[in-house]
């Protein structure tokens, strides 16, 4: 539930031309993943080829998982 308010709120302030350079929270998952660009989004708004990559429990840099919405 909580998730979903972040994201209602964050979406709020988009509407009225407020871009938040950082957003302070706890570290839960479900407001990190809501607040997630896809794969796609991200690499159209960063005008790159390449897919973002995040670092595995195995300390390894991987391709992120694809958000599918």
């Amino acid at each position: 539930m909580e998730a979903v308010a972040v994201l209602k709120m964050y979406k709020w302030f988009y509407d009225q031309h407020v871009m938040l350079e950082w957003l302070a929270c706890d570290d839960d998952a479900s407001i990190k993943a809501k607040l997630k660009w896809s794969n796609e989004d991200h690499m159209t708004n960063n005008n790159t080829t390449e897919v973002p990559k995040i670092v595995n429990s195995k300390g390894n840099l991987v391709n992120r998982p694809n958000d599918k919405r």
